[in-house]
């Protein structure tokens, strides 16, 4: 069969994946799973990464049951998405007393933010998948940020003029964080017509996530 392009889709090699100097669309059929430093037994699709001109780097992780998928680093900050099952997350916050918090994340809704220099573990019951952001911490001074559980269902829609989606935001805006998450949400039909066009096809709802850079000086931190 072939499409309208005059492409072979079933032919070996054939992808629909595009890499540009400013862009790149990784499709399913493209994505790389590969072992990473410090977790056991958990593959990781790199979608976003430094070697691609960004300052972060975003993946999706599948996790297998009970095995540790990642620990902290020295300033390096993560967010972790749950997209299908639920794991927990154990974190040290290195204060006097050891506090270690449990954070079930249920189904494709909870996340977690994990600030730089902390002690912690993310290990799941059940096979599991997660989408990672991982950013080197740049503010400087005494204010640190925080270790933030939520769901995103419970996080309070913003305004958005003129548009027709529901918009979320994940992280606080204190200046502590240097980076949000923003989560888009839309129905059947809705669409954001902007840069691109996304729009939200089939008969269920779907996100569009990004990853937000927040107080960071352009003439410091020009990447």
């Amino acid at each position: 069969m072939v499409s309208s392009t005059g492409v072979l889709p079933d032919l070996s090699g054939y992808t629909r994946s595009v890499y540009e100097r400013e862009y790149a669309l990784i499709t399913p059929e493209s994505q790389v799973y590969t072992p990473v430093s410090g977790s056991s037994n958990s593959l990781c699709a790199f979608l976003i990464t430094p070697a691609m001109g960004s300052h972060f780097s975003m993946c999706l992780a599948k996790m297998t049951s009970l095995q540790p998928f990642s620990k902290g680093v020295e300033r390096l900050a993560k967010c972790h998405y749950t997209v299908a099952d639920s794991c927990a997350c154990h974190f040290d916050n290195g204060v006097t007393v050891a506090v270690v918090v449990s954070a079930v994340f249920v189904q494709s809704d909870g996340y977690a933010y994990l600030p730089p220099d902390s002690i912690h573990e993310t290990r799941s019951k059940e096979p599991s998948m997660l989408l990672v952001f991982e950013c080197r911490y740049t503010i400087e001074g005494s204010v640190r940020p925080e270790l933030l559980l939520g769901m995103t269902h419970r996080q309070p829609l913003l305004d958005t003029p003129g548009k027709v989606f529901a918009l979320r935001k994940l992280l606080t805006t204190s200046n502590a964080y240097d980076f949000n998450v923003h989560v888009m949400e839309f129905q059947p039909g809705e669409y954001l017509n902007e840069k691109v066009r996304y729009a939200a096809l089939g008969r269920i709802r779907s996100r569009y996530i990004l990853y937000k850079d927040v107080n960071r000086d352009p003439l410091f931190h020009p990447h």
